[in-house]
This record gives C-alpha cells, structure tokens and sequence, in this order.
C-alpha cells in the first residue's frame, strides 16, 4: 500500500513539474511567430524609409534643378542689367547730368537686387547638394543593410 501511495504521488510530481509537450509546442511556436512578426515589422519599415529617403532625394533634385534654372535667369538678367547701365552712363541727347545721376542709382539697385538674388540662390543650391549628398549616403546604407538580411 505505501507503494502505491508512493509510487502515484512520484508520478504526480512528475507530471505536475515542468511543462507538458503541448505547453512546450504552443511556447515554440509563440517565439517563433513572434520573432517572424518583428522581422516582417522590421523589414517593412526599412523599405518605408527606403522609399521616404528616394521620394526626399527625388524631390531635393527636382528643387535642384530649379534652382539652377532661376540662377542661369537671374545671371542673363544680371548680364542686361549691366548693359543697360553702360547705355545709362553713355552721353544721351537732352538729359540732365541729375536725371543721368537718378538712372544710374536705380539701375545699380536693379543690379543689386540681382547679385543677391544669385547669392541666395547659390546659397540654396549648396543646401541642397549637401541634402542629395547625406540622403544618398543614406540610402546606400538602408539598401546596403537590407541587401545583407
């Protein structure tokens, strides 16, 4: 009888310790469908800012290239700006030396006004050289990255 006794309680704590097959399984399989889910978030949001960084870079060419296009307008402008001053301190028929005066002020604010506009717009275009630069560096280590996984 305390054989018995014995022998029902060892294997109670037997299967009363520790997890059962099915336990073991279900906790496997929960790690694992935890740990594709990560990576599959993880993928995902590697390839979103793949694709954010490749709009930002399309975007800062385009911005680029109008730039490019307002500083080649604004140096033709420049050029006819100075022109127009020449012809302005030229000797013209019936015009006071203080009419001749006030035109050449105005037109030295024209060309002024012109020389910082291309400043500013070299200014920009720096700008956004230096963002393709880094946004590419970028992109090539998230595609570096996710060529490696």
């Amino acid at each position: 009888m305390m054989k018995l006794v014995l022998t029902i309680l060892i294997t109670g704590l037997l299967f009363a310790c520790g997890q059962s097959e099915q336990q073991r399984k279900a906790l496997k399989q929960e790690r694992e469908d935890s740990i594709r889910s990560a990576t599959e978030k993880a993928t995902r949001l590697r390839m979103e800012k793949i694709q954010s960084l490749r709009d930002l870079l399309s975007q800062t060419e385009s911005e680029k290239e109008g730039l490019e296009n307002r500083l080649s307008l604004l140096k033709a402008e420049l050029e006819v700006a100075k022109d127009k001053l020449t012809t302005i301190k030229q000797y013209q028929f019936l015009r006071t030396p203080a009419e001749r005066e006030e035109q050449v002020r105005a037109q030295a604010l024209v060309i002024d006004q012109l020389e910082k506009g291309i400043t500013t717009s070299l200014d920009e275009l720096a700008k956004r050289e230096e963002i393709i630069r880094k946004t590419k560096n970028e992109l090539k280590n998230y595609e570096l990255t996710s060529n490696k996984q």
